[in-house]
């Protein structure tokens, strides 16, 4: 199943005056990969990065019958400080979702830390959209995939040089 699942992480914070060309850009990944075969598409559920990608894949869903979304989850309640709004996207996507699970039932400080691994760790391919950046849960969760050798594709525009 590994190789036929791809799993996504990037940025909560996506400049508006960005979106419409970065969903374009997710669309247009996503569909080269299911036209390489790839069935499963894995999803953190954060704001942000994670929502837009697990919309795009349900909107695909239409077109593409045999596409899954699986939502891997660091904890019961995440969404506990977010806007009403976020917890709207969230709960719409978690609703229809192929299957979810969570790393954590309560909150752990390595929660996200492992929900991550665990997406990169069940996928062949990473959708990200990454600035290039040193620190963070997007930096260290890009880091593992490329150290692990699985392939990493990068849509964000310009990103910073990285080692």
């Amino acid at each position: 199943m590994k190789e036929i699942t791809c799993c996504f992480t990037g940025h909560r914070d996506i400049p508006y005056s960005d979106l419409t060309d970065l969903k374009e850009r997710l669309k247009k990944e996503l569909v080269i990969l299911i036209e390489l075969g790839y069935k499963n598409f894995v999803a953190g559920g954060a704001i942000g990065f994670d929502t837009l990608a697990a919309e795009a894949v349900l909107d695909l869903k239409s077109e593409y019958s045999d596409i899954k979304l699986h939502l891997v989850l660091p904890c019961e309640g995440q969404d506990k400080f977010w806007t009403s709004e976020q917890k709207k996207k969230y709960k719409a996507v978690l609703s229809v979702a192929d299957s979810h699970e969570y790393v954590s039932i309560p909150y752990t400080r390595y929660c996200m830390h492992q929900r991550n691994r665990k997406m990169v760790d069940m996928s062949s391919a990473v959708i990200c959209f990454f600035d290039g950046g040193e620190k963070g849960g997007t930096a260290s969760t890009v880091k593992y995939a490329l150290k692990k050798g699985i392939k990493t594709v990068n849509i964000y525009t310009n990103p910073k040089e990285t080692d």
